[in-house]
């Protein structure tokens, strides 16, 4: 008596795991690198990833940044996914962290939802959604927005 089991594809293990994961991304308006300290490609397009730091790049300097704990990165769209204690930041010195955070590559626009936080200096603002034009250096807030100016560090 011979048992023969037919296993399906997706059940089988076939992820590549890797520590210092680096990919940079040349096409587009811009280059952008992403680097995490773990990566697991699921397929050809997909890879998860683990303790992230992306960046977007004009000439030597760092235009914008974003970190997140974990995310998935899709090589065919060029979009990055990051959730757990995302963070971002521009050179004109704007910060903003929100829970999830997506990343488009070839928009070059970075979205949050689900509760947002923009800080500066001299400002504190909170909403619902954040959509950040990378190129432009346009970013909008939407939903339940509060803002809050600080004169000298203090609240007015």
């Amino acid at each position: 008596m011979t048992l023969v089991f037919t296993v399906p594809p997706s059940s089988l293990a076939s992820d590549i795991q890797l520590k210092g994961f680096k990919i940079v991304e040349e096409n587009g308006p811009a280059p952008w690198r992403i680097q995490a300290a773990e990566a697991s490609v699921r397929n050809k397009s997909l890879v998860a990833l683990r303790d992230i730091r992306a960046q977007m790049l004009e000439g030597a300097v760092e235009k914008v940044w974003a970190r997140g704990d974990r995310g998935l990165y899709n090589t065919d769209t060029r979009i990055l996914d990051l959730e757990g204690d995302t963070r971002a930041g521009t050179v004109s010195g704007f910060h903003f962290s929100a829970p999830t955070l997506r990343w488009d590559g070839n928009s070059s626009i970075i979205t949050s939802q689900g509760g947002v936080e923009l800080t500066a200096s001299w400002l504190r603002v909170r909403g619902r959604t954040l959509s950040y034009n990378i190129s432009t250096g346009i970013m909008f807030i939407t939903g339940d927005v509060r803002a809050r100016w600080l004169l000298d560090g203090r609240t007015p």
